[in-house]
């Protein structure tokens, strides 16, 4: 009885052990199944598009930053790319390779580029035939990181410590655009922004024919250095998202290193924080402004809506901060030119006056990159900034105005201001140095449309805004 017993232990332990041990299996497999599902993947491995469109490719699983490149930006570029996903845009007819890449891993995905389908027409009942159009979008803010480490200011007129980044400047209208010019008239009817927005020109005081906002340009035959800050200004001008250089001579390292040191140019206008530079195949480099808040704003001014398809515009369309501050500049246009219908002059003192009034200069000055200070944001939103915060502001309201337009930075790198034509004379305001009060409360105009002579004789050869004269602008 006893032998049996423990027989019938024995095998009710190893049958438990025999039990057990399959189920310790299932788990493991199980556990190896549910790892493999989790794996990172890029969700497409082919994809075809057409030109003129574009796809949202995802690295499934991860929510980590990847580096996106296109083998050939001339055929896919990289529309927009960050974190785990990456809009890529058809340009021209061919193949490309997509990458996604982090800690030595890559993910790929082969692109066929094909042109696009004609278009079909149908008949309504009247006879006449229509055409399907593509979606329109519209123009999209971000906020980006830039800027360094400066000093501080003194608002006494001392030029030690004024504020700003790297972005240098560029004129914000082009001559070329202008339709007309809308006279002055102490009865004069101001459009509101609404009514901006949904026409085909801008500008309260002098209008100019928008043009149709175009998200990459190419330009070829770069042969000298003006031929490149040519490029650079136009591309940043227009607010694209991709700028492609084809240079005939010289090399990569060359040209990029002209590039970054163009950057710090006046002409290159207070518009973005980074610029991400790559190859762009044999001879060409690939360039990706990230722009500011500010010249978001005025480039959604100043550019008729977008034809793009769904992914793009979500890149494209402003958020509502960005929306608010357009609405905001364009109150203050308004308020100036009732306030003084027939004088111009007297227009540009009320603008610089209030955004001294809707502004305090930051103390101490923010050495962060992504400080709102350094953009429109802080005149506008926190109503704290520092030069460039000022300049953005009084930049966007000028071409609200209509007026032509650029920004200015010193010789030193510490400072940047603005500069307008009005009546055919190039005038400096710098609304940063002007923000001191005088004794009755008015504000200073000692920085106040002075001309190219009187900025450099009041200035002297070193100090705040020793300035070196611009190509191409004046």
């Amino acid at each position: 009885m006893i032998k049996r017993r423990r027989s019938f232990i024995g095998l009710l332990l190893a049958f438990i052990l025999a039990f057990s041990g399959t189920a310790f299996t299932m788990m493991q497999t199980g556990s190896a199944v549910r790892a493999e599902a989790a794996a990172a993947r890029i969700s497409k491995k082919k994809k075809t598009i057409y030109v003129g469109k574009t796809y949202t490719l995802k690295i499934k699983n991860s929510k980590k930053n990847y580096t996106w490149r296109s083998s050939n930006p001339k055929v896919v570029m990289i529309m927009a790319g960050g974190g785990n996903k990456a809009v890529i845009g058809g340009m021209a007819v061919g193949k490309a390779t997509v990458t996604a890449t982090l800690n030595n891993k890559t993910y790929k995905c082969k692109v066929t580029v094909k042109a696009a389908p004609k278009e079909k027409t149908t008949e309504d009942k009247s006879g006449e035939s229509k055409t399907g159009e593509d979606k329109a979008g519209e123009s999209k803010t971000g906020e980006s990181k830039t800027g360094e480490d400066k000093t501080g200011e003194d608002k006494s007129g001392d030029t030690s410590g004024h504020d700003t980044d790297n972005t240098g400047s560029t004129g914000s209208s082009d001559d070329s655009s202008k339709k007309d010019d809308k006279p002055v008239s102490g009865q004069i009817t101001v459009p509101t922004l609404e009514e901006e927005l949904d026409s085909d020109t801008y500008g309260l005081l002098h209008s100019y024919q928008k043009t149709d906002y175009i998200p990459r340009t190419e330009y070829s035959g770069i042969r000298t250095e003006d031929d490149l800050l040519k490029t650079m200004m136009d591309g940043v001008r227009s607010g694209t998202r991709g700028i492609v250089v084809n240079y005939e001579s010289m090399n990569y390292n060359y040209w990029k290193t002209k590039y970054l040191d163009f950057i710090n140019r006046s002409e290159m206008n207070n518009a973005s924080n980074e610029f991400f530079i790559d190859p762009a195949g044999s001879n060409s480099l690939a360039i990706s402004p990230i722009y500011k808040a500010g010249w978001f704003a005025v480039t959604y001014y100043r550019y008729v809506r977008p034809v793009m398809d769904e992914d793009l515009r979500d890149y494209i369309t402003p958020n509502a901060e960005t929306l608010k501050i357009l609405a905001q500049a364009h109150e203050l246009a308004e308020d100036a030119i009732k306030a003084h219908p027939d004088d111009e002059r007297a227009i540009l003192k009320y603008v610089n006056d209030r955004i001294c009034d809707l502004t305090t200069y930051s103390n101490p000055v923010p050495s962060a990159k992504d400080d709102p200070s350094r953009d429109i944001t802080g005149v506008f939103v926190n109503h704290d900034a520092v030069c460039e915060g000022y300049t953005a502001a009084m930049q966007l309201v000028l071409n609200i105005l209509g007026f032509e337009n650029h920004t200015v930075k010193n010789k030193i790198d510490n400072h940047i201001w603005n500069r307008v034509k009005v009546d055919g004379t190039w005038y400096h305001i710098d609304a940063t140095w002007n923000d001191r009060q005088n004794s009755d409360g008015s504000y200073k105009d000692e920085w106040f449309m002075l001309t190219d002579d009187e900025i450099d004789k009041k200035n002297g050869s070193e100090t705040g805004h020793a300035w070196t004269r611009l190509k191409f602008v004046d």
